[in-house]
């Protein structure tokens, strides 16, 4: 699937365009060659651009219509695939002919026979038609068909095409950063710097989270309100009275201009954060709502509650629950998706459990117990090759975890109380940790040394984000949030992390 993480994305697109056309023209050389090739000594392109080849008047003119017509039918199955969305199919359908009537002027000129356009016509139509049934159908009105163990080629199809947008901008980023390394083949010692730029106060904070192209904050408050700071300007852009209940989480959806938010009320509320204006409001649960996120590319929504569910939202399908994922025993306090396989995701318990899941399955794939308290926070950070999962407890501890085979790998203690927050920096390679005990506490990413411990005087702390791209880092807590600036000498690329069992430098 190429379904885009952005509302307009042109180079996915681009992609898109290329690959249906390829197609297109693969599978009906396919058909040309077994219906037309058994009757012709010499096969050429005159069959596939002449608008003279397609006639009623021959047997072979047949042959060819019948090849284009299959073809069409086979483009509404790429549309399945590539386009995956009922609402493009049409624009998509339209482009595929549109181009294939260009190189037809460029080969034998204006196609001025009505055959021609009563086949080609017809193929736009079977494509965007056929196309957007298949979508609704196996798509938009079907449980998600993806599961973490299946390993046919629909798995490769689906994997693969789904987070193709994310591995080309990952690329692209992981090369600038080579670029920005190149040449510097010396250790650095490491050194770290985190300055604060403001401080707010405010109500009790919950959730923080950064928008990526405009200077914002978003914050939730357990007043019921979300506020939006821009902090270039230092100053309240926007805020919004969602409910009298405690607004525990929110989050930017950036690609449809939102705000979702999850409240003490049971409901899930959905705001257009230029205008304010409530887009949507439904009952979601059947207690407190702890935790949503957004998926990095389809348009779903995850949220977790102290009814022990989690619930997955379709917004392109009126905010249907497509599905219910059942195991934990005790209130799921945070849920988070897996940065490379965005299929996957993780939830954290009062029940003292990590559990992941894939989306196309109600079940756990499997469990990581560790912890002998409940776990209130949980995420993914990656660390070259290998993929990690860190979560914060009440036992006063931070965990990492291996992915791949689920051993804890370090944990990290020193707080004094709850660990409520934890959060890994996506440029520096450190790791942040908020609890409790009214302090942050930095370690470093490669060795899990304490670095420094802060405490910036606002009470408990509740919330940390961070954004790929920023040095910058946010923190919400009792009674504001701050936002300070991280000064590393090292970054990800020259980190290595080490495990337990490993010697560590100094």
């Amino acid at each position: 699937m190429f379904y885009s993480a952005k509302s307009w994305d042109p180079w996915l697109v681009v992609v898109q365009i290329i690959c249906l056309q390829c197609l297109y023209y693969l599978t009906l050389g396919v058909f040309m060659a077994i219906l037309v090739g058994t009757r012709v000594s010499r096969m050429s392109l005159v069959y596939f651009f002449d608008y003279a080849a397609i006639t009623a008047s021959t047997v072979t003119g047949w042959c060819v219509i019948v090849s284009f017509v299959l073809g069409s039918l086979a483009g509404s199955v790429y549309m399945l695939y590539l386009v995956e969305r009922a609402k493009k199919c049409l624009d998509f359908s339209a482009t595929l002919y549109i181009i294939h009537l260009f190189i037809c002027i460029m080969y034998g000129g204006w196609p001025s026979s009505i055959t021609w356009w009563i086949v080609n016509g017809t193929g736009i139509a079977v494509t965007a038609l056929l196309g957007e049934y298949l979508c609704v159908q196996f798509r938009e009105m079907r449980e998600i068909p993806i599961t973490r163990y299946r390993s046919s080629r629909s798995l490769g199809l689906d994997v693969f095409l789904s987070l193709f947008g994310l591995a080309v901008r990952r690329l692209q980023f992981s090369i600038l950063k080579q670029q920005n390394i190149a040449g510097n083949g010396m250790q650095q010692t490491f050194t770290l710097k985190i300055e604060k730029e403001f401080d707010r106060r405010s109500e009790r904070v919950k959730s923080v989270d950064f928008h990526s192209t405009k200077p914002w904050i978003l914050a939730s408050l357990h007043s019921g309100k979300v506020c939006i700071w821009n902090y270039q300007s230092q100053a309240m852009e926007k805020s919004i009275d969602v409910t009298e209940s405690p607004v525990r989480t929110a989050k930017f959806v950036e690609r449809e201009q939102w705000i979702v938010t999850g409240s003490d009320d049971k409901f899930i509320r959905v705001y257009d954060y230029n205008s304010a204006e409530k887009i949507k409001e439904f009952e979601a649960h059947t207690d407190f709502i702890r935790s949503v996120t957004v998926h990095p590319a389809l348009p779903y929504v995850l949220s977790a509650s102290d009814d022990k569910l989690i619930k997955l939202w379709d917004w392109e399908n009126d905010w249907a629950c497509t599905r219910v994922f059942e195991g934990h025993s005790h209130y799921v306090m945070g849920v988070a998706f897996e940065p490379k396989n965005a299929v996957v995701f993780a939830s954290a318990s009062l029940d003292r459990s990590v559990k992941v899941w894939d989306l196309g399955s109600p079940n756990p794939s499997f469990t990581l117990e560790e912890h002998s308290k409940g776990i209130n926070c949980v995420n993914f950070f990656t660390s070259g090759d290998k993929t990690y999962i860190i979560t914060g407890s009440d036992d006063y501890a931070a965990k990492v975890w291996d992915y791949e085979t689920g051993a804890c790998v370090q944990t990290l203690e020193g707080h004094t109380h709850n660990v409520t927050a934890v959060c890994v920096h996506p440029e520096a390679p450190i790791i942040v940790t908020g609890s409790e005990d009214k302090t942050l506490r930095v370690w470093n990413a490669t060795n899990f040394r304490l670095e420094n411990t802060l405490n910036y005087e606002l009470g408990r702390v509740w919330a940390i984000g961070c954004m790929k791209g920023s040095p910058q880092i946010v923190i919400g807590c009792d009674d504001g949030m701050v936002l300070a600036k991280v000064e590393c000498s090292h970054n990800w690329d020259s980190a290595k992390l080490q495990t337990e069992g490993e010697e560590k430098e100094d």
